[in-house]
């Protein structure tokens, strides 16, 4: 089974393409309520059009390079969700290169605002290419039609340098990040030649955003809509709004399901659970940190989760430590407990506690949010017994390498689709997250790769770990971290055997490897040691998905829970942030709401390498 861990951190630690950037980019009652979902708020995005006469050029595919990008961009549009805000900017569309005005030509066609696809593809129709390219000029205008505080993007494509400096393009793009750190900016080089590239990479760089190169309509229709899917993208906590008490008394009851709650430093705060005998619950907390927290020092913080009974007996316990060198973007504490008269914190009427401490460090000093996820599994009548082969063995696929857009959290997860190598970008000071889905019958091997770095002389911790479902790891079984210097390097593979109920009779990955699902690969660049490098670096993800499903094993009704695991998943929850907390008295009967049943099927150099064998040596070993 899965057995309770210290688990400490090293020391150190064009359709397409716009798609993928836009990614980036208190109830008086007993228990919190599972309510309709409301869908989590994307990140503004400011598309930044050039419509210059260099624009009327031949594409390689056909056409003019404007027609290319008029039919990428309403490519892009179609594949908006309905929620996204986003706006677009053009410049050299109305006044000839030669005409006075040429470098002022440049309009917000379409605000930021709710999504009106009809509209906005008629004004995409209606472009024409003739002038000049005032790039840092059109960059400080997008800015103003952006939203001034919060998570926000703009994604410029561009087949040429700027024409009209100054103000200069990467200037421009530094000092705007520099006004906020949720501002991103990203580039698409359309069939550019070495100075323009190295312009627009200059201002993705300064804009802790990506560039990307198209050379041609296939290409810029097959990556913008991935990099506009980017920038909408921002780590957002999602939950049901939940407020722990200071002590057991008064608790709110969690049902099945996410919750979201705001501990300050050094906080501790408690949930009351009512359990069924025989059933196993899950428990998670998910500590966020935000990027700005940056890197370095020799503080740690933590977040300890503990399942308890009333009288402050252990069912389980871990704890998530990470050093102030070795930022991450989320760190995740996570227990599990079968609920029978065996169990040595049992008790007959079902009522457990969840306490969740939350660690400080220099970095992490004051209010974090935590993500809290709970759920019920049923006991079963029948196992299927245990995988029979220990783990999956890494393939050697041969395709190319599709092009993704790697998540922000848990609950954006990018999925990989299958066996394969899947190839993104990620940035010092950032963590990708993707989602594998494995039935029962199923698992997975994979390898992380990191390519050069554009910034000489880089030292950053990196790191890969797998998740199951419930959140939970199994710490050097499905970890790796090193230094990495700048230099292309890989790390271990990481392997599962396939998923069987049977399995949480084992330890390590085998323990984990017990729950159908989704199972979530993170992927880390942590800060530079010397907090200077800003470009983004290749990676590539190889993954194999091996094993016939299998049935899955048969559950035993209790009450009103019937089948399988229960878990009230995102899509069935309000998630609003902004509305009533849950909190009360703890009281509750814990059938009076129904879960939700899912089928799931599917610093330098020196510091980091002892770093490294500290966090071996930690996480070796146990708690009581």
């Amino acid at each position: 089974m899965l057995t309770p861990k210290l688990r400490v951190r090293a020391a150190l630690s064009l359709g397409g393409v716009v798609a993928m950037l836009l990614a980036l980019v208190a109830l008086p009652v007993p228990a919190a309520q599972a309510k309709p979902t409301e869908t989590p708020s994307l990140a503004p995005v400011m598309l930044v059009l050039d419509a210059s006469g260099s624009m009327n050029e031949p594409d390689p595919s056909g056409g003019t390079k404007m027609e290319a990008a008029r039919k990428a961009l309403k490519e892009v549009i179609d594949g908006l969700p309905k929620e996204a805000k986003v706006g677009l900017t053009v410049y050299g569309s109305k006044v000839d290169t030669n005409a006075p005005g040429a470098c002022q030509d440049i309009e917000i066609v379409s605000e930021v605002g709710a999504l009106d696809a009809t509209s906005m593809k008629g004004i995409v129709d209606g472009l024409t290419a003739q002038g000049s390219t005032p790039i840092g000029s059109a960059l400080q205008k997008a800015n103003e039609g952006l939203p001034k505080e919060g998570p926000r993007s703009m994604v410029l494509i561009s087949d040429g340098i700027d024409t009209c400096a100054p103000p200069e393009p990467c200037q421009v793009a530094s000092d705007l990040a520099g006004q906020g750190v949720d501002l991103t900016l990203h580039a698409v080089g359309f069939d550019v030649d070495d100075a323009a590239r190295e312009q627009l990479r200059c201002i993705a760089d300064a804009g802790r955003g990506q560039y990307v190169d198209v050379t041609d309509a296939e290409t810029l229709k097959d990556k913008l809509p991935i990099l506009t899917e980017k920038a909408l993208r921002s780590y957002e906590a999602q939950g049901i709004p939940v407020t722990g008490t200071e002590t057991k008394n008064g608790a709110p009851e969690l049902q099945p399901g996410q919750y979201l709650d705001t501990l300050n430093s050094s906080e501790t705060r408690y949930y009351t659970l009512t359990v069924p005998q025989g059933m196993t619950v899950y428990a998670a907390a998910t500590q966020i940190r935000p990027s700005s927290e940056g890197s370095g020092g020799t503080d740690a913080t933590y977040i300890d989760l503990k399942l308890i009974n009333r009288d402050d007996e252990e069912c389980a316990n871990d704890r998530e430590v990470t050093s102030d060198s070795n930022w991450e973007a989320h760190n995740t504490a996570a227990v599990s407990s079968e609920m029978t008269k065996d169990e040595r914190c049992y008790n007959k009427d079902g009522k457990y506690y969840l306490r969740i401490e939350r660690g400080t460090s220099a970095r992490s000093l004051g209010e974090r949010q935590v993500e809290i996820m709970v759920a019920y599994e049923l006991p079963v009548t029948k196992d299927q017994g245990e995988s029979p082969k220990q783990v999956v063995e890494l393939g050697s696929p041969s395709n190319p390498g599709q092009y993704v857009a790697g998540g922000s959290s848990f609950n954006d997860a990018t999925e990989l689709t299958g066996s394969g190598i899947y190839t993104d970008q990620v940035r010092f000071g950032e963590m990708l997250v993707y989602k594998v889905p494995l039935q029962w019958g199923q698992g997975l091997a994979y390898q992380v790769h990191y390519g050069n770095s554009p910034d000489s002389g880089s030292i950053a911790n990196v790191e890969t770990e797998l998740y199951n479902p419930m959140r939970q790891t199994a710490a050097l079984d499905v970890t790796d971290t090193t230094a990495y210097t700048g230099t292309s390097m890989s790390l271990k593979t990481i392997a599962t055997p396939y998923v069987y109920h049977g399995n949480r009779k084992g330890d390590g990955a085998v323990g984990m490897a017990s729950v159908a699902g989704n199972y979530y690969i993170t992927v880390k660049l942590a800060h530079d040691a010397a907090e200077d490098s800003t470009g983004a670096v290749p990676v590539e993800l190889t993954l194999t998905v091996d094993g016939k499903p299998v049935e899955a094993p048969k559950y035993k009704a209790i009450g009103d829970y019937t089948d399988g695991l229960m878990y009230t998943p995102l899509s069935a929850q309000d998630t609003d942030n902004s509305g009533d907390k849950a909190s009360g008295s703890g009281g509750g009967d814990s059938s009076s709401n129904t879960a939700v049943v899912i089928s799931v099927v599917a610093g330098g150099l020196g510091a980091i390498v002892v770093a490294g064998l500290l966090v071996w040596w930690y996480r070796n070993r146990r708690t009581s």
